[in-house]
């Protein structure tokens, strides 16, 4: 992962009873500082950065209790691919909330009330 780009960390660790991490300014940066051109591949490459940043902390992407995505937008992409980028991060954590509710055994009703929770923090994009 590439380093911050500018004055912050791009998670701080907090712990007490619980283990918490907060990130902040996560990008699709390669350690290398590339950027893959695709927008799908520029997601990936940020969720890929944000489970390491987690698993620092010895946390998974069934801890994430929030994720507050924004998309900048190249003249390129002004034709509605930056909501794509927007659209895949919420449909991955989608799934990484069945996929690990799944895993870890929880009740239907708990995933589903975890999809709902992700929804509602999703007011603007055309997914909901």
């Amino acid at each position: 992962m590439a380093a911050p780009a500018a004055a912050y960390a791009h998670g701080i660790e907090v712990m007490n009873a619980a283990t918490w991490v907060f990130t902040s300014g996560v990008v699709p940066t390669n350690a290398d500082g590339s950027v893959p051109s695709s927008l799908d591949a520029q997601a990936s490459l940020v969720w890929s950065n944000i489970l390491a940043i987690l698993g620092e902390s010895g946390l998974t992407h069934s801890d994430i209790v929030s994720v507050t995505t924004y998309v900048v937008e190249n003249e390129a992409e002004r034709e509605g691919g930056g909501e794509l980028t927007a659209r895949l991060a919420v449909v991955m954590a989608a799934r990484d909330i069945v996929k690990s509710g799944r895993k870890q055994g929880r009740d239907d009703q708990v995933i589903y009330d975890r999809l709902v929770g992700l929804y509602e923090r999703q007011p603007t994009l055309g997914v909901r």
